[in-house]
């Protein structure tokens, strides 16, 4: 099995991520990631009535928060906006390759 380099995870998000923005106060960067509902992965939020609350899963990479000075890592109380809609940061998982932080697995509400 080969094993993907930072490099290579780099381009893979570059090439078929969209942009988003991420805000923390008057901060704002645009990065590329992949973004994806999430119903069960992490779990809903249960709201009243039976009403229950997706979220959604970005993965980015930090390359571009690295480069634009951003005071990352992102963390819960960010502002993401895309699709037109502002979410909220619920939680945030580093990714690594080997010892190498690549980017970040983002928990959104929706």
């Amino acid at each position: 099995m080969t094993s993907l380099s930072k490099a290579a995870y780099e381009a893979i998000i570059e090439r078929q991520g969209r942009i988003v923005s991420f805000i923390r106060g008057a901060s704002t960067v645009n990065v590329r990631a992949h973004v994806r509902r999430s119903r069960n992965d992490p779990p809903t939020t249960d709201l009243t009535g039976g009403m229950v609350e997706d979220g959604y899963m970005v993965i980015c990479s930090n390359k571009e928060m690295v480069a634009n000075a951003w005071p990352f890592p992102p963390y819960t109380g960010d502002r993401i906006l895309f699709d037109g809609e502002y979410h909220m940061v619920r939680a945030v998982y580093p990714l690594f390759l080997s010892d190498d932080l690549v980017g970040y697995r983002v928990q959104v509400s929706g």
